[in-house]
C-alpha cells in the first residue's frame, strides 16, 4: 500500500521542537550535575568528622604565628577555602597531615586522594597546585571542570594566604583525637590571635550563594516548548479530521490512525536519547570524570520521551475520543477541543502580559539613561571607574581583608594633587531618610531639613570655580574634615547639622580601618559660604533638577577620610568617587606599570568616558530587551497558531450554520460573534492588567497583539469562505 503522510509540512517544526525539548532537559541535567560536583568538594568542609573554627579581625601580620600553631599539631590537617564569583573559581588551602584529609569522590570516582595531597605538601615548589590555579607549570595533578561547576584548586596554606591576602575566615580541622587535644589547640590559638573562645567558635558573618537563574530560565523554556508541542500536535490532529473518517471507512482503527500520525515524533525522541546523551556527556567535560554520569544523561533523556508520549496521548484522547460514526460524518469533539484550546490561549495570553510587564522595567531604564545622557552633557567627557576585577583580592571583596581598599587609597593618594584628578560624588539626604533616622534613633542629632551632600576634592572645587581659602585647604590636607555650609542656614540648623556630621563621621571607626590622620584626631571645621551659581549634583534621579543650589560641601583629601570614603574609592558607578578630566589623565594613571606600584595590576581597573558608561548601560539593557522581545514574539506566534487551530475547529463544527448565515447576508461579526467576543474580552482583560501595572510597553504590545489576532482571524475565516463552506456541505 502506498505510504500515507498525515502530518503535513508542519511536522518539520514538530521535529525541531522535540529536539529542542530533549536538549533543554539535558542542559538542565548538566546544571544539576555541576552543582552535585560542587557539593562533592563542599563536603570536605562540612564533614561531621571535622571541627570548624574561625579567625576574625586578625591582622595578616599574624600569619607566621598562626601557621606555627598549625605546624605544632603535625598530626592534624587544616583546610580553608575561598570562592571567587568573578572567575568562578574556588581555591582551597591545606596544611598538616595529609593522611587525615577527607578524600573527594563524585559518582563513585575518586577525584582527590590523600596521596595527591601528600605529594602537594611535600613538593619543594611553593606554588605547587592540584588543579589549574598557578598555571600548568605548577600543576602536580590536573582536575576536570565540568560545565556549570566551579573550578577547584588545592594549594599549600602559606601560598593560599599569600594569594588571598587574608588569614581571617572559616577553617576546618581533621584528626582531633579527643576533647583535651581540642581544648589545648583552642587555647594556643586564643593566645596568638587574641580572640576569645566564643569568637573562635563563632562565624563573623558569612555568605551563602545559590544560582537559581539558569534552572529558572531553562524551566521556562521547557514550559513554553511543551505548550508549543501541544499546540502543534493539536493542529496536526485537527487538520486530519477529514481524513480520519475516510480511513475508518477503509477499515483503519483509531489506534492505527493515531499511530500513523504521531509515531514518527515518538521514534524521534527515542533516537535522540542515545545521541544527545553521548554528545552532552562528552562536550560537558563529564567524560573525563566518570562513565557513570552517562547513565544520568540517559535517565534525563527519558523525560523527553515521556513528555512527547504524554502530549501525544493527551491529543489522541481528545481528538480520537469521538465515536467512529462521528468521525465518518466529520464531526469533532468541539467542546473538549475548545476547552483545551482556550486554556492554552489564556496561558499564552498570560505569558504575554507577564513578559510585557517585566519588559517595562528595562525599557524605563533605557529612557532614564537617555535623559541622564542629555542632562550630563557638561561632564560627558570626564572619565569614571567602570570596572574593577577581583584579581587576587577576593578576601577584600567579601570583607575578610582591607588589602584592595588600601591599594586603592595609596593609588589615589599618589595622584590626588593632579589638577585633572577629582573626587566628585553626591547624596541627597531626603526628608524621608531623616524621618527614618529619627524613628530608628540612628543618631542622637538629626538635621532640621533635607539637603544635598557633596563630596568634592579641592581640584574639583577649583575646576567648578569655587574658591577655597588656602587655610581651609591646608586644614583639610592636615586631616581635618572641612565642611562648607550655606550662609542661609540659621544657627539652629547649622548646629544640628554639624552635630550630625560629627556623629555620623566618627561612628563605627575601627582600629583596622585604613590609617588616616582624621581617624586618629577626629577634628572638624565648619565654615559658612555663599555661592550664587548652581552646582551639578551627579544624580541619576531624572525627576530631580540636575543643578542645585546651596549644597553641603565636604572638602575631601586622603588625610581627612574615614572608612566611608577610603573604602568607597573603588565604587564603579556614575556617581562613584574618582573622576579623571580626560582620556590622557586616565591613561597616565591606569597603565600597568603605574598600577603595579600599588598592587593593582591584576585588578584590571577600567575607566571610561561618562558618555560611554551610559551608552554601555543602555546597550546591556537593550540586549535584555531583545531577548524578552524574542520570547514575546514566540508567544505571539504560538498564540496565532493556536487561534488558527481554534478557528478551524469552529468553522468545521459550525459549517451549516455559517453556510446559512453567509447566504442570508449576515456580516462577519454576526457570523463569528462568539469567537470575536472571546478575543475582545481577553484583549480587554490583558489591557486592564497592563494598565494596572502601569506598563507602557505592555499597552503597546497588547494593542499590537489584539490587532494582529483580529486581523489573522478575519483573514483566515474570510479566505475562500464560500468555497470552503460549500466543500464542507458537500462532504457531509
Amino acid at each position: 500500500m502506498k505510504s500515507i503522510q498525515l502530518a503535513g509540512s508542519i511536522r518539520y517544526l514538530a521535529y525541531i521542537l522535540v529536539a529542542i525539548q530533549g536538549t533543554l532537559f539535558l542542559l538542565l541535567a548538566t546544571f544539576n550535575l555541576g552543582q552535585e560536583y560542587n557539593r562533592s568538594w563542599d563536603n570536605i568542609e562540612s564533614n561531621s568528622n571535622g571541627y570548624h573554627f574561625y579567625i576574625n579581625n586578625v591582622s595578616i601580620d599574624k600569619t607566621d604565628e598562626i601557621l606555627n600553631v598549625f605546624n605544632r599539631y603535625s598530626d592534624l590537617v587544616f583546610i580553608k577555602s575561598m570562592d571567587s564569583d568573578e572567575s568562578n573559581q574556588k581555591i582551597i588551602g591545606v596544611i598538616g597531615n595529609s593522611n587525615n584529609f577527607p578524600e573527594i569522590y563524585t559518582f563513585n570516582k575518586k577525584i582527590v586522594s590523600t596521596s595527591d595531597v601528600h605529594n602537594l605538601l611535600k613538593s619543594t615548589n611553593s606554588d605547587a597546585t592540584i588543579g589549574l590555579y598557578n598555571g600548568t607549570a605548577n600543576q602536580i595533578k590536573s582536575l576536570s571542570n565540568p560545565y556549570f561547576s566551579t573550578s577547584h584548586s588545592i594549594v599549600k596554606m602559606n601560598n593560599y594566604i599569600d594569594k588571598t591576602k587574608s588569614i581571617n575566615g572559616k577553617y576546618t580541622v581533621y584528626g582531633l583525637k579527643n576533647k583535651n587535644q581540642l581544648h589545648t589547640f583552642v587555647q594556643d590559638l586564643m593566645a596568638v590571635t587574641g580572640q576569645s573562645k566564643k569568637s573562635i567558635e563563632s562565624p563573623n558573618g558569612g555568605s551563602y550563594k545559590t544560582n537559581n537563574f539558569i534552572p529558572l530560565v531553562l524551566s521556562c523554556f521547557l514550559l513554553i516548548n511543551f505548550v508549543s508541542l501541544l499546540v502543534i500536535f493539536l493542529s496536526i490532529a485537527v487538520s486530519n479530521l477529514k481524513n480520519n473518517g475516510n480511513l475508518i471507512l477503509l477499515g483503519w482503527s483509531k489506534l492505527r490512525i493515531g499511530k500513523k500520525i504521531f509515531i514518527q515524533f515518538f521514534l524521534l525522541s527515542l533516537i535522540l536519547t542515545p545521541i544527545l546523551s553521548i554528545i552532552f556527556w562528552y562536550i560537558s567535560g563529564w567524560s573525563k570524570v566518570s562513565l557513570k554520569v552517562l547513565s544520568h544523561y540517559f535517565m534525563n533523556s527519558i523525560f523527553n520521551i515521556i513528555s512527547v508520549f504524554i502530549i501525544i496521548l493527551f491529543v489522541c484522547l481528545i481528538v480520537f475520543s469521538m465515536k467512529s460514526i462521528d468521525a465518518i460524518k466529520g464531526k469533532i469533539p468541539n467542546k473538549t477541543l475548545y476547552g483545551v484550546g482556550i486554556l492554552g490561549y489564556l496561558f499564552l495570553s498570560s505569558a504575554l502580559v507577564a513578559g510585557s510587564i517585566y519588559l517595562d522595567s528595562p525599557m524605563k531604564d533605557v529612557n532614564k539613561y537617555i535623559k541622564i545622557s542629555n542632562q550630563w552633557k557638561s561632564v560627558e567627557n570626564y572619565y569614571t571607574l567602570k570596572d574593577v576585577q577581583t584579581g587576587s583580592d577576593q578576601s577584600s571583596v567579601i570583607g575578610l581583608s582591607n588589602e584592595l581598599n588600601q591599594d586603592f587609597y595609596d593609588w589615589y593618594s599618589s595622584m590626588y594633587q593632579d589638577k585633572n584628578v577629582y573626587i566628585s560624588t553626591s547624596e541627597y539626604i531626603s526628608k524621608n531618610l531623616l524621618k527614618t533616622y529619627k524613628e530608628n534613633r540612628t543618631y542622637d542629632y538629626i538635621p532640621k531639613k533635607p539637603f544635598w551632600y557633596m563630596t568634592f576634592s579641592p581640584t574639583y572645587l577649583k575646576e567648578q570655580g569655587i574658591d577655597i581659602d588656602k587655610k581651609l585647604l591646608a586644614a583639610s590636607n592636615s586631616g581635618k574634615k572641612v565642611y562648607l555650609i550655606p550662609d542661609n542656614y540659621t544657627q539652629n540648623e547649622k548646629e544640628s547639622l554639624s552635630q550630625w556630621l560629627k556623629e555620623s563621621e566618627t561612628k563605627n571607626i575601627k582600629d583596622n580601618d585604613i590609617s588616616t590622620v582624621f581617624n586618629k584626631s577626629k577634628e572638624f571645621i565648619f565654615v559658612s559660604y555663599h555661592y550664587n551659581k548652581k552646582v551639578f549634583n551627579w544624580s541619576r534621579d531624572t525627576e530631580k533638577n540636575i543643578m542645585v543650589s546651596n549644597p553641603i560641601i565636604y572638602i575631601v583629601t586622603p588625610q581627612n577620610m574615614n572608612y566611608q570614603q577610603s573604602e568607597s574609592l573603588r565604587s564603579n558607578d556614575l556617581n562613584g568617587y574618582i573622576k579623571f578630566k580626560d582620556k590622557e589623565t586616565a591613561k597616565k594613571y591606569t597603565n600597568k606599570d603605574y598600577l603595579k606600584k600599588y598592587g593593582l595590576e591584576d585588578n584590571k581597573i577600567k575607566f571610561v568616558a561618562i558618555k560611554d558608561f551610559i551608552d554601555g548601560l543602555q546597550k546591556d539593557l537593550s540586549q535584555t530587551i531583545l531577548w524578552f522581545l524574542g520570547v514575546i514574539i514566540g508567544i505571539i506566534l504560538l498564540s496565532i497558531i493556536l487561534l488558527i487551530s481554534l478557528s478551524y475547529v469552529y468553522r468545521v463544527s459550525n459549517n451549516e450554520r455559517l453556510y446559512v448565515s453567509k447566504f442570508l447576508g449576515f456580516n462577519f461579526f454576526k457570523m463569528y460573534k462568539v469567537p470575536m467576543i472571546l478575543i475582545i474580552v481577553v484583549w480587554i482583560i490583558e489591557m486592564v492588567l497592563v494598565c494596572l501595572f502601569h506598563s507602557k510597553i505592555g499597552v503597546i504590545l497588547v494593542i499590537i497583539y489584539g490587532i494582529i489576532q483580529i486581523l489573522i482571524f478575519y483573514l483566515y475565516m474570510s479566505k475562500n469562505d464560500i468555497k470552503q463552506l460549500l466543500l464542507s456541505i458537500k462532504e457531509r
